[in-house]
């Protein structure tokens, strides 16, 4: 699983980075990351908490899970399809196609997606998503419900 680390350091902290370098378990790596924000001209989706982010990595471009976060299932899978082929060891990627698959009632498509999740985090439920708290605000949990919900429908444990 890829975990991301963002830090906003003035240059007289280079002392953290001293600090991170000597606990990391593997060495560090930099990439080139272009993200693309969209909004509408209101700013509704930040009003409201959100972001809708398509970040090109290289050569691939991944799109966050929004869509499935605001019951575009179809788009999400559309989405979640084109984060597979571009990172296949992306394993959150796979849970992605489930959780929307399963929305939408395409039970073959979800469970494949989820046995290959579940081939690369085997011990991973429900629970354990839950646990991350990725969401810092009621409407972002909210809507993080509906891919907790594709995903028990696909067979993901509690």
């Amino acid at each position: 699983m890829e975990v991301e680390l963002k830090l906003l350091l003035a240059p007289s902290d280079v002392a953290v980075l001293d600090l991170l370098q000597r606990y990391a378990v593997s060495k560090p790596r930099t990439r080139r990351l272009t993200s693309t924000y969209f909004d509408t001209p209101a700013l509704d989706l930040h009003r409201h908490g959100l972001e809708l982010r398509v970040r090109r990595d290289g050569r691939q471009w991944v799109q966050t899970p929004a869509h499935l976060y605001l019951g575009r299932d179809r788009e999400a899978l559309e989405w979640a399809r084109r984060s597979v082929l571009e990172r296949p060891q992306h394993a959150v990627a796979h849970s992605w196609v489930a959780a929307a698959a399963a929305n939408l009632g395409d039970t073959d498509t979800a469970r494949a997606a989820l046995a290959e999740f579940s081939r690369r985090l085997p011990s991973y439920t429900i629970s354990s998503f839950r646990d991350e708290r990725l969401c810092a605000n009621d409407l972002c949990r909210a809507q993080r419900e509906r891919y907790y919900a594709g995903l028990a429908k696909a067979g993901l444990p509690e």
